[in-house]
C-alpha cells in the first residue's frame, strides 16, 4: 500500500529535536498550572524533606551501601492526614501498608520502588526546616524551633536554630542530635499525580508508612 503524500505517518528517521526542540533522550515535562489544592499546600503545609536515592551503590556482597550512594534531598511543603476509609480499603486490597497520606505542593516524580531504597519523606513536626544542602551521601538540614521548651522543662537552654547532618542507613535516615520523637520518617508506599480533566486541579498524593526504631 502506498501512503499519500500528506499523512500522519511518523518519519522514524527524523530526530525528536525537529519535533520538540530537545535532545532525543530528554522529553520536556508537561506544563503544570498549580490548582487550588497545591496553592493551599504551599500556603499552610508543613515543611518536609523528600529523600530520593538517585544512584545506588552496592558492596561486594550485593548489599545496598548508603554511604557510597548518591541522594537527592528536596525541601518542600506537605499536608499530612489519614487515608480515607475508601483509600485504606483500596490500598489494603493491593497489599500496600500505609498509615498516612501526604499531599504535596510539588509536581515531582516519586518512586516507592527505586533501586537501592524507595523514596522517604522526613518531617520535624514542632519545627520548620528552612534549608537543605549537600550532595552525594552528605546532606544537612537547617532547622528552626519556633516554640522551644522552657529551660526548666528541658533542663537547659534548648537551641532555637541549628544545622543537623543526615545519617543514611539501608532504607532509612536519621538525624543525630535529635531524639527519635522529635522527627518522623516515612517510607513512601505509593505515589500518584492527578490532574482533573475538567477543572484542571492538580494534586501530588503520597501514601506513607512510618518507619519505627530509627
Amino acid at each position: 500500500m502506498t501512503l499519500p503524500p500528506v499523512s500522519l505517518h511518523f518519519d522514524t528517521d527524523l530526530p525528536l529535536l525537529e519535533y520538540f526542540d530537545v535532545d532525543s533522550s530528554v522529553l520536556p515535562d508537561p506544563e503544570v498550572t498549580p490548582g487550588p489544592v497545591e496553592q493551599a499546600v504551599a500556603g499552610v503545609g508543613e515543611t518536609a524533606v523528600l529523600i530520593r536515592c538517585l544512584v545506588a551503590a552496592f558492596d561486594d556482597y550485593d548489599s545496598f551501601d548508603p554511604t557510597l550512594s548518591t541522594f537527592d534531598c528536596r525541601l518542600l511543603r506537605a499536608l499530612l492526614s489519614s487515608p480515607s476509609e475508601r483509600e485504606a480499603r483500596n490500598l489494603a486490597g493491593r497489599g500496600i501498608d500505609a498509615t498516612k497520606r501526604a499531599t504535596l505542593s510539588e509536581w515531582i516524580k516519586v518512586k516507592p520502588d527505586r533501586e537501592g531504597m524507595g523514596d522517604l519523606l522526613l518531617t520535624v513536626p514542632d519545627a520548620v526546616i528552612t534549608a537543605v544542602s549537600g550532595s552525594g551521601a552528605a546532606w544537612s538540614l537547617a532547622i528552626t524551633f519556633p516554640n522551644p521548651p522552657g529551660t526548666e522543662e528541658y533542663g537547659g537552654d534548648y537551641p532555637t536554630t541549628g544545622e543537623y547532618a543526615l545519617s543514611f542507613g539501608p532504607g532509612s535516615v536519621s538525624i543525630p542530635g535529635l531524639t527519635g520523637d522529635e522527627y518522623q520518617v516515612y517510607r513512601i508506599a505509593e505515589g500518584k499525580r492527578d490532574k482533573h480533566p475538567f477543572t484542571g486541579v492538580t494534586k501530588n498524593t503520597l501514601f506513607l508508612k512510618e518507619l519505627p526504631g530509627r
